[in-house]
């Protein structure tokens, strides 16, 4: 029995073990994950070259912000898009420069926005975008807004831009991030 492996059959197993390596180092599927291709694509090679700003916001906020984002997005001259995005519990938190990059990614899917029924008034209740990705076509351009609840791994209400000029509020006003009155919102 030789000691060494004919050169052609080592050469064959380098190659395989090569192979097996990129798969193991790989995201899984050659164009990436669905919902930052999604992310990627809408905001183009431009839109990508912007910071990614993030907004925490109490909790409590959340009724108010969210009815500020539907006056906000009925705005004539404004396309919105709402994708939610499901994400199972055990994988932490996501931003939306992980989205932008593409990269250390944990299993997502685009679905229909998942809501919380939030008490809004005496006797009534609003919807509440959970995790959701707003596509957003104005005259700021394209750019693309995350809302993100509180949740296990989060305590906090997050909203975050990405495609916009580094003074975010040129897009979504800070009367909305800050869950005011809407009367502002341009």
């Amino acid at each position: 029995m030789p000691e060494h492996a004919p050169d052609h059959q080592a050469r064959e197993f380098a190659a395989a073990f090569r192979e097996f390596l990129d798969w193991i180092h790989s995201s899984g599927t050659e164009e990436g994950n669905e919902v930052s291709v999604l992310v990627r694509d809408f905001l183009g090679p431009d839109g990508m070259h912007h910071s990614v700003v993030t907004r925490e916001l109490p909790p409590f906020e959340h009724v108010n912000l969210q009815t500020a984002f539907d006056a906000w997005s009925a705005r004539a001259g404004r396309s919105v898009e709402v994708r939610g995005i499901a994400l199972p519990p055990h994988y932490g938190g996501l931003s939306l420069q992980q989205l932008v990059a593409g990269e250390a990614l944990p299993p997502l899917r685009l679905t229909a926005p998942a809501l919380t029924d939030l008490p809004n008034g005496p006797g009534s209740t609003l919807g509440c975008l959970r995790l959701a990705l707003l596509l957003v076509t104005d005259s700021h351009g394209r750019y693309v807004v995350m809302i993100q609840a509180p949740n296990e791994h989060q305590p906090g209400l997050e909203v975050e831009v990405a495609g916009c000029s580094p003074n975010w509020t040129s897009c979504v006003p800070s009367s909305m991030s800050t869950a005011a009155t809407c009367s502002t919102c341009r």
